[in-house]
């Protein structure tokens, strides 16, 4: 066995160790290391040199390797996959000790079948399996939500509201096109006098009172009679309106006989 070459100063290291340790040693510190260096030695002359020897060069090469495979290890230990993964191992095992020619035939058969399968599938499902997978909460929510729409006939809705817009895109010709178009744009210039005009707002105005009329008048339980109705003619809001009313009725007739 060849020689090993130490330095001085590794050698004053080392007989100083030695020396604190037989300083400090108690009988029973000695048995304990006596019984270790006994043990070590039976496990050295167990151990071929070079085997051992490869083994040891291969870890040094590989050191940082080795330092993240047990890094790996230890947090794999932690998170229970080891144990997951044991439990796959011992179930590979239970199927291989099980597997008869029939099954083995069938198991084969439908990885064939499974190959060929991913064979025609195309490029693009590991792209959409990868998306699916970054987009699985929206997904999810976007399923309920047919889900749903199925279930309360909104989905229905929505199937006949994009067959209506198809048909009415396929029918459209040039001169419906065109008809759209001025009928928009007379409706825009109407809407536009009607602004400036007021006529808008008195509408408006109209409707709110109308809707003020009608609940007074369902709160209202008295009867009117033709006494009531003469005495309302004399107030002077209803002299007003009657005024208006019959000079729109005297307007209406050449309003209706124009082209």
């Amino acid at each position: 066995m060849a020689a090993v070459q130490l330095e001085d100063s590794t050698l004053n290291e080392l007989m100083a160790l030695l020396n604190a340790v037989k300083d400090s040693a108690t009988p029973g510190l000695a048995e304990r290391v006596t019984g270790m260096l006994t043990t070590l030695g039976m496990v050295a002359a167990e151990i071929e040199p070079e085997p051992a020897k490869i083994l040891v060069g291969a870890a040094m090469d590989h050191a940082g390797s080795v330092a993240d495979v047990l890094r790996d290890l230890d947090q794999w230990k932690r998170t229970g996959t080891w144990d997951a993964l044991k439990d796959l191992l011992s179930l590979v095992t239970a199927l291989k000790d099980s597997t008869t020619p029939a099954l083995a035939e069938r198991l084969t058969s439908m990885a064939v079948s499974l190959g060929q399968v991913a064979g025609e599938a195309g490029t693009g499902v590991a792209e959409t399996v990868s998306a699916a997978e970054a987009h699985g909460p929206e997904l999810a929510h976007m399923i309920h939500q047919l889900g749903a729409w199925q279930k309360d006939g909104t989905w229905d809705a929505l199937v006949e509201g994009a067959g209506l817009l198809r048909a009415l895109k396929d029918s459209v010709s040039p001169q419906i096109t065109e008809r759209v178009v001025a009928f928009a744009s007379d409706a825009v210039i109407d809407l536009r006098e009607a602004l400036d005009s007021g006529l808008l707002g008195m509408g408006i105005r109209a409707t709110d009172v109308l809707h003020e009329a009608v609940a007074s008048a369902e709160r209202d339980t008295s009867r009117v009679t033709l006494t009531g109705l003469m005495r309302a003619l004399k107030e002077p809001e209803i002299q007003y309106s009657v005024k208006v009313l019959m000079g729109f009725l005297r307007r209406l007739s050449k309003v209706v006989s124009e082209p």
